[in-house]
């Protein structure tokens, strides 16, 4: 939560504009969404997301980011 003297955080500030990486995710109906995964944040454990289609920003645990994109990685 912030408090009065605090900004409220921004795509920039929290490594969401250019993101650290991102992620398309394909529904079953075919839509695709586009995950931004920014920085950790400072406490808590977790890591600041977002949708590109959407301004909002959210708070992820960072395990659930912190996977390889390499393709490499998800062979068996």
């Amino acid at each position: 939560t912030a408090t009065p003297n605090e900004p409220l955080p921004t795509p920039e500030s929290v490594g969401l504009e250019p993101p650290q990486k991102s992620v398309e995710l394909v529904t079953s109906s075919g839509l695709t969404k586009t995950l931004l995964i920014g920085k950790p944040a400072p406490v808590g454990g977790n890591t600041f997301v977002k949708l590109k289609e959407r301004a909002d920003l959210y708070l992820m645990p960072s395990y659930r980011v912190n996977f390889s994109l390499d393709p490499k990685a998800w062979q068996e």
